[in-house]
């Protein structure tokens, strides 16, 4: 059954060190409503958990996701304890 609505929304988003005790890096989850795929670092994946380099102090992440017919960009700011999106 198909949705009426077909924006994309987002749902959450959030990040922490990697599962596996990694401090070099640090773990992206995010959820969307909607949304098929989306591209981060130049790969894309169904996943909804990127993995990326433990960025420096204000670094910009850019997430591209695409549903059925409508694609958004999502920036934000990855910060010592929190994200802030910048859209």
């Amino acid at each position: 059954m198909m949705r009426k609505s077909k924006k994309i929304s987002m749902l959450y988003i959030d990040y922490a060190t990697t599962a596996s005790g990694n401090d070099n890096e640090v773990e992206i989850k995010y959820r969307f409503r909607n949304a098929l795929w989306f591209i981060a670092n130049n790969k894309k994946t169904i996943a909804n958990r990127i993995a990326i380099a433990k960025p420096e102090e204000n670094k910009e992440v850019k997430l591209t996701v695409q549903g059925l017919f409508r694609k958004q960009e999502y920036k934000f700011k990855l910060m010592h304890d929190h994200i802030i999106l910048l859209k």
